[in-house]
């Protein structure tokens, strides 16, 4: 049985992606042997897109995390695709869960008062 959930986590890769670098590097990699190309292209070395790109990442550690959760993320077979808790589990969304702003509220908390919010005013 298929986990349709990640359909989910293909699509937050490719936002990911293009809120890093306001870009796509493809477009659907089933579509043509040219987006199947540069589908093949990105996930050999998605720091090179990366560059390309301009993207700075804050070190190379956050680089790497990176790279290794859009490749999981963006494997076309859904088998071989990473799950949405391994999204959260990993090496570069951790590093949000430490953070704390001014007032010592944790991220989390703060993204769930946000989400609240925004529920609250539809």
């Amino acid at each position: 049985m298929d986990d349709f959930s990640k359909l989910d986590v293909w699509a937050l890769g490719v936002m990911l992606i293009n809120m890093l670098t306001l870009e796509y590097p493809f477009i659907n990699p089933m579509e043509n042997e040219e987006e199947l190309r540069k589908y093949e292209e990105f996930m050999s070395d998605p720091m090179d897109f990366f560059n390309k790109q301009n993207v700075v990442f804050r070190s190379s550690q956050e680089a790497s995390d990176v790279c290794e959760l859009v490749q999981g993320m963006l494997q076309i077979n859904m088998k071989d695709r990473i799950s949405l808790k391994q999204v959260l589990d990993s090496n570069f969304l951790q590093q949000f869960k430490r953070y704390k702003d001014t007032n010592g509220i944790e991220f989390k908390e703060l993204s769930q008062k946000s989400v609240r919010k925004m529920m609250v005013k539809r």
